[in-house]
């Protein structure tokens, strides 16, 4: 898809109801590798969604053959809207991710928090505000005591599965409410900036020791270490929240 994205970007800068597009994801970031998806975002007009989808689906046809995948969604919130792509032909982790988000979005990008790299912006449409040091501290506080919380509640809401002999159920409730809470505990600690990122780039943003120590909590394969990976995650939840 590398080869196409500059024809790609041309085309969408030429349409008029196009405002800007930028790249975010490990590309936009700079720390990509052979095997980095694309994650391209752009700005459209609002009702014009399905229009630029459709003129990337034929551009993309017209440039690369027949498509393996195109599969659509939508975000949160309603004017976000996600689709991926892969050409048949092209390698199997070869991955177009087109990001649309409405014109009408209020959203501004925190300065520092995300990187992104702007491919075009027509009429200063890519906003950004000043981080706000004090009051992202206290919410992640804040952020701490409920996570606690959720801990302990999880604890009972797996060990009604544990005894039910449930072992889905259980690990469910175990993988949402606690190992998954831990995590975001060890982010306050060494990421602030990406608490909810939960296990996504993690061999990246944490030591190998940290690593190793999380991942250890979702090695489970039956009831008996659910039991054991909660007093585990207990002893790293008190870890990460001194």
């Amino acid at each position: 898809m590398q080869q196409y994205l500059d024809d790609l970007v041309k085309m969408l800068k030429d349409q008029t109801f196009v405002h800007a597009a930028w790249i975010e994801g490990s590309l936009g970031g700079g720390h990509n590798d052979e095997l980095s998806d694309i994650d391209l975002w752009v700005d459209v007009d609002d009702n014009f969604e399905k229009t630029t989808y459709d003129l990337i689906d034929k551009f993309l046809v017209d440039k690369g053959g027949e498509l393996d995948i195109r599969l659509e969604g939508q975000l949160h919130p309603p004017q976000l809207r996600h689709k991926t792509y892969r050409l048949k032909k092209s390698s199997r982790f070869d991955i177009l991710e087109v990001n649309l988000r409405s014109h009408s979005s209020d959203d501004v990008f925190i300065e520092g928090v995300k990187k992104f790299k702007v491919l075009f912006d027509k009429d200063r449409t890519i906003k950004t505000k000043p981080f706000n040091k004090l009051q992202h501290s206290e919410e992640l506080s804040e952020r701490k005591i409920f996570l606690k919380e959720e801990i302990r509640l999880g604890e009972i809401l797996t060990e009604k599965e544990i005894i039910r002999g449930h072992f889905p159920e259980a690990l469910l409730m175990y993988h949402h409410f606690i190992a998954d809470s831990v995590v975001e505990l060890a982010r306050i600690r060494h990421t602030p900036n990406k608490i909810s990122y939960g296990l996504k780039d993690m061999s990246r943003d944490f030591p190998k020791v940290q690593v190793k120590e999380l991942e250890s909590l979702y090695q489970i394969n039956n009831l008996g270490a659910i039991k054991d990976k909660i007093l585990e995650a207990n002893r790293l939840a008190e870890k990460y929240n001194s």
